[in-house]
């Protein structure tokens, strides 16, 4: 797997299931977490794997009985059946693979670690206390997966407040049964002044290139030390800041139904509307098209 700078799995496609409905849960306005409801009614669906490496898990809530073949670094996963209402955890940065024997209908969660940082500023999460690949029990999963069925159901009809909050509970509860937390290290944090001296400087850049080094040098600190701080503060690095600002920018204009999708992606610093289409897709869960026409708020 390749390691990429934005989600490439968040939106479930690597799964190949026919009925797939997703939800993006924000904090502040930044993209926290996404949920998403797969189902595939037919047996022997074949191998699925992630599109590539990235700092984020795969938490699945089984809603019937599943029968997978789990590979995880090279070594079988012995529990091949996953019984219904059980909870299986995935690393993205670990190389993994599923031979999905049997149909499936579960509720998956993208939970990045910059997730928890939302929950709680002060710890940061490396791993999870839980075995990969192993389908265990949590009520709590259980009932918050049942809880987002409606909204999974009618997404155009689900409230943006109740699924921040949902997705709030859903991490701090992760975070509180199975995080593997390290203190977040206080000296990359940034101060007033340079945090909003940064924001300001990578706003006001939204179409262009502003090396990390003219960053660096406006808020008096070393290239890595601005990028942990910004991170500490943002939940994200400034370039991923950047095409977030985008992507809102793009958000506005295509409410506004102005301007055509091509223009609307020059004037946002995009390359062409296909690439606007592509990280406007991952960052929202529908593509610009979409949300124009149909009012899509993910």
């Amino acid at each position: 797997m390749s390691s990429q700078a934005f989600p490439a799995n968040q939106d479930m496609g690597f799964l190949r299931a026919p009925e797939t409905t997703s939800l993006l849960v924000q904090n502040l306005s930044r993209p926290m977490l996404s949920v998403s409801r797969v189902r595939q009614p037919n047996y022997n669906h074949g191998i699925i794997m992630p599109d590539a490496a990235e700092p984020a898990f795969l938490i699945s809530h089984q809603m019937i009985e599943t029968e997978a073949e789990i590979v995880l670094d090279g070594h079988n996963i012995q529990q091949p059946c996953h019984f219904a209402n059980h909870v299986t955890v995935l690393d993205f940065r670990r190389e993994w693979r599923a031979d999905m024997r049997t149909g499936f209908d579960a509720v998956n969660f993208y939970l990045p670690l910059s997730a928890f940082e939302m929950v709680d500023p002060a710890c940061r999460v490396d791993d999870l206390a839980i075995a990969q690949g192993t389908a265990v029990p949590d009520t709590v999963i259980s009932q918050i997966s049942s809880a987002l069925l409606p909204a999974l159901d009618r997404p155009e009809l689900a409230s943006q407040l109740f699924l921040d909050h949902i997705g709030l509970a859903f991490a701090a509860h992760v975070g509180r049964s199975y995080a593997k937390i390290i203190p977040s290290n206080r000296a990359t944090s940034l101060s007033i002044r340079q945090a909003r001296r940064a924001k300001e400087m990578v706003d006001a850049d939204i179409g262009g290139v502003l090396p990390l080094s003219e960053l660096s040098d406006a808020c008096d600190l070393p290239a890595r030390a601005l990028s942990d701080g910004f991170r500490c503060e943002t939940g994200m690095l400034p370039y991923q800041w950047r095409t977030l600002r985008q992507t809102v920018k793009a958000r506005d204009l295509l409410a506004a139904d102005q301007l055509t999708i091509e223009e609307i992606a020059i004037a946002c610093g995009f390359s062409d509307a296909a690439h606007l289409t592509s990280v406007f897709r991952k960052m929202r869960l529908c593509s610009p098209l979409s949300y124009r026409i149909r009012g899509c708020r993910h």
